[in-house]
């Protein structure tokens, strides 16, 4: 765009846009191999291949595993409106120790379901971030 306005001295692109899109789209890509215009049911595949070829999604690694006692953070048993104004020199996690039930990884991130005290599941999930270790598991 920028060369066809310093080439005819004018900014008004939209006589030429058709061109312009028909030009990139019958051009090869860089990344595709093939013109745009070119791709069809029957090569996308192929395409597709040469793309992603080599992209492997690599999982997170977990830090924490089934059986490592954690603590959570105090404020998931206050009202909302108390953790806005909740006192900075009080506790921010609980005294009581959680268990690692089970831990899930998605293309990001860990997460885990935990067993309360009592030995009940809880039904929230919790990310690392949210998690404090204390005691590791042996493995």
């Amino acid at each position: 765009m920028a060369r066809y306005y310093s080439e005819n001295n004018s900014t008004k692109w939209i006589d030429v846009l058709d061109k312009i899109v028909e030009n990139i789209n019958n051009t090869v890509n860089k990344t595709l191999g093939v013109a745009p215009n070119s791709v069809t049911e029957e090569n996308w595949p192929e395409i597709f291949e040469r793309v992603n070829a080599g992209k492997t999604e690599k999982l997170p690694i977990c830090r924490f595993y089934p059986g490592d006692k954690v603590r959570i953070p105090f404020e998931d048993f206050l009202p909302p409106a108390k953790r806005l104004f909740r006192k900075g020199y009080k506790y921010n996690w609980t005294k009581e120790l959680y268990t690692i039930h089970k831990s899930y990884r998605s293309a990001t991130v860990c997460y885990f379901k935990l067993r309360g005290p009592a030995g009940n599941i809880l039904p929230k999930s919790y990310y690392e971030r949210d998690l404090n270790i204390v005691i590791r598991k042996k493995r």
